[in-house]
């Protein structure tokens, strides 16, 4: 497949990465945009770097251009063609200073800022986003997942906490890394004991006082990464305190609670994953 690169710079000091419109022979599958206007491709692309809000500029045959915003929808389809076809698709995303990867397979396409990302298909890019408002976190076994913090009622129980995830079309979230727990620790402003129930449910014999063998009910999260080093649970007692919060104290960011009788939440995460 042959492709060509247009690199456009934002006119701003120097900085760790620059967002810049980088192109292939292409077309968009499976949305329609609602803004398109007669113009050449160097226009086509420069009025999508301008708008901060825009994703992708598609340039067809008849010089016709589409431009996609990060609110258009949640997947767009790239279809990689040949240069023949006289078709351009211009993606907007963050590079390191004056870099332009040589192979497109092997760029990382992301725009952090907005909570987009690219994923290489078989036969081009997929669009990875989430909707406003929720974070969009990479997980090291290549999947996505979308998160959001929702303030609760002061000693909301984590039934309430689990119903506010369904109401949003989500679910009662795990956490992954210490990445993701730091995060949801950030939205945690009242006191240091205030927490946000989370996924998760310890399954311990009573001999294992300190164990991490939690279970998540989620779909989406696995292993205990985030749970080493980073659990509080002063009573040792696993089957008394088996559920979980992220919490606001300064040391371990977990904290292991009880299922029932915990009155100190203040919030959920909820999340769901891309497919």
């Amino acid at each position: 497949m042959i492709l060509v690169y247009w690199m456009i710079f934002l006119s701003v000091p120097l900085v760790s990465s620059i967002d810049k419109m980088l192109t292939v022979y292409g077309r968009v599958i499976g949305v329609e945009s609602s803004q398109i206007i007669a113009t050449s491709l160097d226009s086509c692309l420069a009025i999508c770097h301008r708008q901060s809000n825009c994703i992708l500029a598609f340039l067809n045959s008849v010089g016709h251009c589409s431009f996609f915003y990060n609110n258009t929808t949640r997947i767009i389809d790239v279809e990689e063609i040949s240069e023949e076809k006289n078709q351009v698709v211009g993606f907007k995303c963050s590079l390191p200073d004056q870099s332009c990867p040589r192979v497109l397979s092997n760029a990382t396409l992301e725009l952090p800022v907005l909570n987009v990302f690219w994923r290489k298909a078989s036969n081009g890019w997929k669009l990875i986003k989430c909707l406003d408002g929720w974070r969009l976190f990479d997980r090291s076994n290549n999947s996505y997942v979308c998160m959001k913090f929702f303030e609760l009622s002061f000693g909301s129980s984590r039934l309430v906490a689990e119903s506010v995830c369904i109401e949003n079309d989500s679910k009662l979230s795990g956490v992954a890394n210490s990445k993701e727990t730091l995060w949801i620790r950030g939205k945690l402003t009242t006191g240091d004991w205030d927490g946000a129930w989370l996924d998760g449910e310890r399954k311990c014999d009573t001999s294992e006082p300190n164990c991490l063998n939690y279970i998540w009910s989620d779909g989406y999260t696995v292993g205990n990464e985030a749970l080493a080093n980073n659990l509080f649970s002063p009573n040792n007692t696993a089957t008394k305190q088996s559920c979980l919060t992220v919490f606001a104290e300064k040391g371990p960011h977990l904290n292991a609670v009880s299922c029932t009788n915990y009155k100190m939440a203040v919030g959920v995460m909820c999340g769901y994953q891309l497919k």
